[in-house]
């Protein structure tokens, strides 16, 4: 019996021996979910701000070093993992999802108050704001009067997205100067022109 009782307390793990713990795909997933939506927020917010492309572009725009694209870019990316870890969130957690449709006497399918509730402000939302029926509309109004509210004259590129054209093309455009004219003061200005045919954006 001694023996037998020695074997059994060497089989028992040490206090300082941590057992092994299986990954939890629940809680990885409900954790990427929370992150991934507050990720989501705050680059829409950002991109609720910015100003048009054509000022974007032509000033350099950047918030916390970033520019528009880059903004935008994270918001899809996050916006496109918010959606897949939903649904994988919905997929573990499908009986309870499909309880909700259930009456709580008879165990029954059924639309329920809350759901009801759910698609009644859903459908109202979306009703409201393509029909511009305010306040949903005043929401719009305001993210107009904040991107006009970038365009300044100092702001105004000469010519709608000049940054994306050559020297060459900004040319036909300006009647008054012509591209040989442009690189002469670009190297004026202490700026290396290689050909008429570089991108404006690509320069700066």
């Amino acid at each position: 019996m001694e023996t037998e009782s020695q074997s059994q307390q060497e089989k028992r793990p040490t206090p300082d021996r941590k057992p092994g713990r299986r990954f939890n795909w629940r809680a990885c997933i409900s954790v990427t979910t929370a992150l991934s939506f507050v990720a989501m927020s705050i680059t829409g917010v950002v991109l609720f701000i910015t100003p048009p492309g054509r000022i974007a572009h032509w000033t350099g725009w950047r918030i916390w070093a970033l520019t528009k694209e880059q903004w935008a870019g994270l918001h899809i990316w996050f916006s496109l993992i918010f959606m897949i870890v939903a649904v994988l969130h919905l997929y573990l957690n499908w009986r309870a999802f499909l309880s909700y449709f259930r009456t709580r006497i008879h165990r029954a399918f059924a639309l329920r108050a809350e759901w009801a509730t759910a698609l009644l402000l859903c459908g109202v939302v979306g009703w409201a704001t393509l029909a511009e029926v305010k306040p949903f509309s005043s929401l719009l109004t305001w993210n107009e009067a904040i991107k006009r509210s970038w365009d300044t004259p100092a702001a105004q590129a000469p010519i709608p997205h000049a940054e994306l054209m050559t020297l060459n093309e900004l040319a036909e455009r300006t009647p008054e100067l012509d591209a040989d004219s442009m690189v002469r003061n670009l190297q004026a200005a202490g700026i290396e022109v290689e050909s008429p045919d570089v991108i404006l954006g690509d320069l700066a």
